[in-house]
C-alpha cells in the first residue's frame, strides 16, 4: 500500500534498486538517467516529480 504522498511508481523502483548494486547507485547518483533506462514504466509525473528537497529541489 502507498503511503499517502508517495509516488506510487517510484516505489517499483526501490526493488531493481535493491537487487542491483549498479541499479542502486545510478538511481542515487542520476535518477533522470536510470529512470529513463529503465525497465519499469513510468508516468510523465512519476519521471517529473514536484520541486521538493527529497527530490533535490528547493
Amino acid at each position: 500500500m502507498a503511503t499517502a504522498g508517495f509516488l506510487q511508481g517510484m516505489e517499483r523502483m526501490f526493488l531493481p534498486a535493491v537487487l542491483d548494486e549498479d541499479f542502486r547507485k545510478l538511481l542515487l547518483t542520476d535518477r533522470a538517467n536510470a529512470l529513463k533506462n529503465s525497465e519499469t514504466p513510468l508516468t510523465d509525473s512519476e519521471h517529473n516529480p514536484p520541486n521538493h528537497k527529497s527530490y533535490g529541489g528547493a
